[in-house]
């Protein structure tokens, strides 16, 4: 699974009655999918986990990956917003 590390930054404090329901600030999202890789390695639920901050950076570890275990990507979960990975 591959997660976008670059959801880091705290967010400006906002309302939580927007239409979205968000919470009044939040500390970005990568630490929370970092948890939940984490979380999904434990489970086995993933054999390996990367916080990555490009689509290349992402790409190119699974692409090794595969190669170094010999095998094909047999699925592969991306955690992230559309203006990062």
């Amino acid at each position: 699974m591959v997660f976008d590390a670059t959801d880091t930054r705290p967010r400006r404090a906002r309302s939580a009655s927007g239409p979205d329901g968000a919470a009044a600030s939040s500390p970005g999202l990568s630490p929370v999918w970092r948890a939940g890789a984490w979380l999904h390695r434990l489970t086995r639920a993933a054999d390996a986990h990367l916080a990555a901050s490009s689509w290349p950076e992402a790409l190119g570890w699974v692409a090794g990956l595969a190669r170094a275990r010999g095998r094909k990507v047999a699925s592969l979960q991306v955690w992230g917003h559309a203006s990062g990975v």
